[in-house]
């Protein structure tokens, strides 16, 4: 009886250890965003729809298009261990933030998990000075690292 006690305590230990790490790596010991992103534009005369989407993995697209699908988005590369540790940090002050403004051409940040969709947004290309700094911040450095992938 002792044994089995043991035996299943140690069994509980051993789950609840791999769940919580399976939130920050994935089956190959890769580090994990904590957020999927979609970083991009839309509006404006044709209503056109482009920017990059971020997978949990890494994993970023090129999407362009009036009405975008999953089937016309490009892969452009992959985020290194650096680059998603550095975006998550990103994260993290991004989401104290909060700021959502729309115009004729509109600029967006969305940040999933869990079903759950924390977005920003500002008129025109770039954020300006009503923009929260996190904010400004966060899309200038993901798109900076998002270049460097096509370089």
């Amino acid at each position: 009886m002792k044994y089995l006690i043991g035996a299943i305590l140690l069994l509980t230990i051993s789950l609840c250890s791999c769940s919580s790490e399976r939130n920050s790596q994935n089956g190959s010991g890769d580090t994990l965003l904590s957020h999927s992103i979609t970083i991009g534009e839309s509006g404006g005369f044709t209503g056109n729809n482009s920017g990059y989407s971020i997978d949990s993995t890494g994993l970023v697209k090129s999407f362009e298009g009036i009405l975008t699908t999953k089937g016309s988005e490009k892969e452009k590369g992959r985020l290194n261990k650096e680059q998603i540790q550095k975006v998550n940090e990103l994260i993290s002050e991004v989401l104290k933030a909060k700021y959502t403004e729309k115009g004729n051409i509109t600029s967006y940040i969305t940040l999933r998990k869990d079903g759950t969709a924390t977005r920003y947004s500002w008129p025109g290309p770039a954020p300006d000075r009503n923009v929260p700094k996190a904010v400004s911040r966060f899309y200038s450095e993901v798109k900076s690292i998002i270049k460097s992938l096509q370089d």
